[in-house]
């Protein structure tokens, strides 16, 4: 994966770098401008979190996202910035996973799915909600008020 590539996608297979600003149109995911020093990252975490938008009405809104990895949560969204319909909002793999929190502070509610992957990425499952209110545990899909 790469976490601070270019394009539509984040998986770097294939992946099309370059040293100026030209990207083929054909192109899913890139790394581009190596002249400014620009470099991309590739990451081979096993653990992989995927948080999208969900795409009813209603659904865009406010969300933070937070991560442990191991040395206390981080925060891995912009919980001031409004997600849209269908947005990723987080697409990131880790070495290790311990657990995820989402919080928003923003009367703009967000709906979305948060999912996990622990085969690099290659295929997710949703994750799970131990202190949520409802009739189910998973996050998929969760509403963050």
């Amino acid at each position: 994966k790469c976490d601070n590539c270019g394009g539509t996608t984040a998986f770097a297979s294939p992946i099309f770098v370059d040293g100026d600003n030209t990207v083929p149109s054909s192109v899913s995911t890139y790394c581009i401008d190596g002249t400014s020093g620009n470099a991309c990252t590739l990451t081979f975490g096993r653990f992989c979190v995927l948080a999208r938008t969900s795409n009813v009405r209603y659904s865009d809104g406010y969300v933070g996202i937070y991560v442990d990895s191991g040395d206390g949560y981080v925060l891995v969204s912009d919980p001031s910035r409004k997600y849209a319909k269908n947005e990723v909002v987080v697409d990131r793999c880790y070495t290790n996973l311990l657990s995820v929190k989402v919080a928003n502070t923003n009367n703009n509610a967000w709906i979305g799915d948060i999912q996990v992957s622990k085969d690099y990425g290659a295929t997710y499952s949703a994750m799970k909600c131990d202190n949520c209110g409802g009739t189910t545990s998973s996050a998929s899909p969760i509403f963050v008020d």
